[in-house]
């Protein structure tokens, strides 16, 4: 990657709000576990750890950065499904068990989404990110029932 390119991409993050930021790590996840898939097809398992322990540290980064006093209930839900996640890779970088990986991969997409839906009904309704990147209180019921689907 060019330095422009890693000046360009490191603007655009650093423009983000709380909440697309949020988005954009959701986003980046499930390209890394696309990748990972298709290590593990070509057979390249030292890579595949790699990437596997590289979401792990991402997971991590998104737990520490749950509020629970703001976010309550959605933010322990969210605590659980990032530990279960963990696990689950985890156990996927030993066993190459493609269900753990599409687990993963499928709680991503729902969050991902969910996420996405609460940016959307944010800015329809003129509310402020305000760099909150744990109010969760836009988050409304069903998007809080899709949430607990794996909490």
């Amino acid at each position: 990657m060019s330095f422009e390119s890693k000046h360009y991409i490191e603007n655009e993050i650093a423009s983000l709000s709380g909440d697309e930021l949020i988005a954009f790590i959701y986003s980046g996840t499930l390209r890394f576990l696309s990748e990972i898939r298709e290590l593990l097809q070509k057979g390249d398992i030292e890579s595949k750890v790699e990437k596997v322990n590289r979401v792990i540290d991402i997971i991590s980064y998104l737990r520490s950065i749950l509020d629970f006093e703001k976010g309550g209930v959605i933010a322990k839900n969210l605590d659980s499904l990032y530990l279960f996640s963990v696990k689950e890779l985890s156990e996927f970088n030993y066993s190459n068990d493609l269900k753990k990986l599409e687990t993963v991969e499928n709680i991503f997409k729902e969050l991902h989404q969910t996420w996405k839906e609460m940016i959307r009904k944010k800015k329809k309704e003129g509310k402020e990110d305000h760099n909150s990147l744990s109010d969760m209180s836009s988050i409304d019921d069903s998007q809080e029932k899709r949430l607990e689907l794996y909490g």
